[in-house]
């Protein structure tokens, strides 16, 4: 058998923060907390990690509550979030948002909230101040509406990306607040005064001034 080289360097000689920075680039929540359970070096490495983290998913968690929810961020994430992946969390409410610290959100880029459906359309606008350099959004089945749209505009500058997909609630939001003039569409609005370059409103019911001054805004747009 061969023996280690006198220079080989066991992984028990690599520094506890250098593993947890390794341990930082971990993003999905079950892996963290696998890791974690691992050993005792682990947990106090992915303490170290939570310092380095700047992606986080929590796509799949099901049926958690405020409690969990805010031990979690508070142990995963304790430096400015890039990506924050929060995909079908049907338990995420308003009160769920207010406990992510702001220095959590104030560098986020990209925001996944599909599928969060106990948000209202108030609590997404309110989240969009907390995120002013977001470039990402994927708001798709939630209550997004015109209120949405106008709060995107007036404080995500940067915003790119938007998708809101199947938003019911932004259908008849449209219906209620009739488009006369390109001035009073939330789509131009939002093009003219952000960097919106790609539009998602796949299952959402455009009327034919709406739909006629996105067209004119010039922005990438999927619609069926």
């Amino acid at each position: 058998m061969e023996l280690p080289s006198a220079n080989a360097v066991c992984f028990g000689d690599i520094p506890t923060d250098i593993i947890g920075r390794i341990l930082g680039h971990i993003t999905a929540f079950k892996d963290v907390a696998t890791v974690c359970l691992v050993s005792k070096r682990f947990h106090a490495a992915s303490a170290e990690g939570s310092r380095h983290r700047r992606h986080l998913s929590l796509a799949g968690a099901l049926h958690w509550d405020v409690e969990r929810l805010r031990n979690f961020i508070i142990t995963t994430l304790q430096s400015s979030c890039l990506t924050l992946d929060m995909w079908g969390c049907t338990f995420v409410t308003a009160t769920s948002l207010r406990i992510i610290p702001d220095f959590v959100l104030r560098d986020l880029k990209k925001l996944c909230l599909w599928g969060c459906t106990n948000l209202m359309d108030q609590d997404i606008a309110d989240l969009m101040i907390r995120t002013p350099k977001l470039t990402d959004l994927n708001l798709g089945g939630t209550r997004a509406s015109v209120r949405t749209l106008r709060a995107c505009t007036m404080s995500c500058p940067k915003l790119r990306v938007l998708s809101l997909a199947f938003c019911r609630h932004l259908s008849e939001s449209l219906a209620e607040s009739p488009v006369n003039t390109k001035d009073e569409c939330p789509f131009h609005a939002l093009a003219s005064k952000t960097e919106l370059s790609s539009l998602n409103v796949v299952g959402v019911l455009l009327n034919g001034t709406s739909a006629r001054h996105l067209l004119e805004a010039n922005v990438e747009t999927r619609r069926f």
